[in-house]
């Protein structure tokens, strides 16, 4: 962020109200999978979060890799094709917000 007005677009990832810009990313088998995946190991875990601990724990389960692993990922759970690094965000965004937006992604 550089300037103050910079601010409220960052802070727009934390509102648990928003849309994706890119619904398609979601819908998919493979996204599906990555949910799936996601949501289990979640349901196995404590705060804080470690996001290359999870994705660590996903990648053997799921087909995807590279793009197609990470970017269903950020748009589960930011609803944007680009933001702040997911490694950041993950602890912030925190456990039961993490889970509600894997659900929310896995259910549209």
């Amino acid at each position: 962020i550089e300037h103050f007005d910079q601010l409220l677009d960052r802070l727009e990832i934390l509102n648990e109200d928003f849309s994706y810009e890119e619904p398609k990313v979601i819908q998919s088998a493979e996204a599906k999978e990555i949910f799936k995946a996601a949501i289990s190991w979640l349901a196995g875990v404590k705060e804080p979060l470690d996001f290359d601990a999870f994705v660590n724990a996903i990648k053997p389960k799921v087909k995807a890799k590279g793009k197609n692993l990470f970017m269903p990922i950020r748009m589960a759970l930011t609803g944007k094709e680009h933001g702040p690094e997911l490694k950041r965000i993950f602890p912030v965004l925190g456990l039961e917000c993490a889970k509600r937006r894997f659900a929310r992604a896995l259910n549209s």
